[in-house]
């Protein structure tokens, strides 16, 4: 056992050396429509997008399962978090969303970066 332990130690596993390729990280590459956006940009794109604009870019993902709703719960938290005075708009906007789930959250990220002045 210990010889066994030594030789898989010292060198790679011979199932990832047969049946690695670098096609199998395809898999892995941002979707064509999230390339290349930084997270702001994503969650304001996020919080705009139409059900059928979503099933479309995250047709065969998992992401799917999140539904529309709860990524776009994610994307108003997010900008509530880093968000700035531009996301303002998008919010305001997305309080018209029909979920109310969605709402909640845009209301809140607009509660923390509105401020009095």
């Amino acid at each position: 056992m210990k010889r066994l332990y030594r030789h898989i130690s010292q060198s790679v596993c011979p199932w990832n050396q047969k049946f690695s390729s670098a096609d199998t990280l395809q898999q892995l590459v941002p979707r064509e429509e999230l390339a290349g956006t930084d997270s702001r940009t994503l969650a304001r794109d996020l919080l705009a997008m139409t059900p059928d604009v979503f099933s479309r870019a995250f047709k065969g993902s998992p992401i799917k399962r999140a539904k529309l709703r709860g990524v776009k719960r994610n994307a108003a938290v997010v900008l509530g978090n880093v968000g700035s005075a531009e996301d303002v708009a998008v919010l305001t906007r997305a309080l018209d969303d029909p979920e109310p789930l969605v709402r909640e959250h845009v209301a809140s990220a607009l509660g923390r970066l509105v401020t009095p002045d």
